[in-house]
């Protein structure tokens, strides 16, 4: 990998990662439930109404408390988990990028394509030909 693709990847991780820590206060237990639920089911269709079922509040309410507590929307937190599952199956198998963009829950190639352009600032094919790292074949899951 080119140390810009370490960074970009760093930078999603991080970002993740600071949403988790802005959640870590126990009075957001139904914001954590929202985000690990995105975390466990990023590979699915997922919407704001499903969220807000899971986190026991009304869509307007998920999303404000939401944006307040972490500085960014929930679905940009989804879109940053599913980049950085990208970016993992692009380094390290020969999978399409329309199968890629299928395991991690999109259902547009086009759509991913772009999605992963503006969060890891290049497309899907520079980044498996420039950040791969030891490929494997098959379904990751």
């Amino acid at each position: 990998m080119t140390r810009q693709d370490y960074a970009n990847r760093d930078g999603i991780d991080k970002r993740i990662a600071q949403v988790h820590e802005d959640l870590r206060d126990g009075t957001l237990q139904p914001l954590r439930k929202a985000v690990e639920y995105v975390d466990a089911h990023f590979d699915q269709t997922l919407t704001l109404e499903m969220l807000a079922g899971k986190a026991k509040l009304s869509v307007s309410r998920l999303a404000h408390l939401f944006k307040e507590h972490t500085k960014t929307t929930l679905i940009e937190y989804l879109t940053w988990v599913r980049i950085r599952h990208a970016q993992r199956l692009l380094a390290e198998t020969d999978l399409s990028c329309l199968k890629i963009a299928e395991e991690v829950g999109y259902n547009n190639q086009s759509y991913f394509s772009r999605a992963f352009k503006r969060v890891a600032k290049t497309s899907p094919r520079h980044f498996r030909n420039h950040g791969k790292v030891g490929k494997v074949g098959g379904k990751h899951k």
